[in-house]
């Protein structure tokens, strides 16, 4: 695909994922609430709603533990004063 040590092909990617790839806002995602029955709760794009996310691959490589993840909801980490 690309090579980020000499920079070929990389800009094209991140272009293509922007041009043909949905927006968060675009697609509907559906978790289930273990708390309550499994009912179904539709997932948001929305910083004030709480944080949901599932980590879907742990690699211990040569520079250490990745952990790979995908967000699909989350709060803002920002302290806000009142």
């Amino acid at each position: 695909m690309g090579s980020a040590y000499k920079n070929k092909g990389v800009q094209l990617l991140l272009d293509a994922v922007r041009d043909y790839l949905p927006m968060p806002s675009e697609v509907e995602n559906i978790a289930l609430d273990q708390d309550h029955g499994e009912a179904e709760i539709k997932l948001e794009s929305d910083t004030s709603k709480p944080f949901v996310g599932l980590a879907f691959k742990l690699e211990d490589g040569r520079y250490g533990q990745l952990t790979y993840m995908r967000v699909y909801q989350a709060r803002s980490a920002r302290a806000t004063s009142s």
